[in-house]
């Protein structure tokens, strides 16, 4: 009985953890896509009239995507409370929603995009990050799937061969 559970084990682990670095990969997919339909909204409400962040941040808390309701609601807040500038807000939040270190940097320059008066340079700004971030997500997207089928392999593989030698 004792080896049954040994063996289960030793097969269960490779599966464990390909469904922790599919979970990962899958919640920082979403995180990217909402905030490039967050990007996408922005765009639109500064078509129709040319906010600053913190009106922004308001509109997006409402009728954003609602994966990020909440990140904008803190960024509010945070605004709000602190008299810190809205670019370092906006980083700490940034960080504090659990972005990779990558898109955290396409995304950083979003409050200072928003202080021009211009509004097709505020759009165009929001374009370059928008078509960046989706580069970054296909580019991502790739490397995860090439990545997951090697070390799953190899994980299920070292299982096998672990179950031989044991029993």
């Amino acid at each position: 009985m004792l080896k049954l559970w040994g063996a289960g084990l030793i097969v269960l682990s490779p599966v464990l953890l390909a469904l922790s670095r599919w979970a990962k990969h899958w919640q920082e997919d979403r995180l990217l896509e909402a905030f490039l339909e967050a990007l996408d909204g922005c765009m639109g409400s500064i078509r129709c009239e040319h906010t600053a962040l913190p009106v922004l941040s308001a509109h997006m808390a409402q009728q954003g995507p609602v994966l990020l309701r909440s990140f904008w609601r803190q960024l509010c807040h945070a605004m709000e409370e602190r008299d810190a500038e809205p670019v370092r807000l906006w980083r700490q939040e940034l960080d504090y929603v659990g972005l990779p270190e990558a898109a955290q940097r396409i995304l950083e320059p979003f409050p200072a995009a928003l202080r021009s008066y211009d509004t097709e340079q505020v759009l165009h700004a929001l374009e370059r990050m928008a078509v960046a971030l989706e580069e970054y997500r296909n580019k991502e997207a790739g490397s995860f799937r090439r990545d997951f089928k090697t070390h799953t392999g190899l994980q299920a593989s070292a299982a096998l061969l672990l179950l031989i030698l044991l029993f």
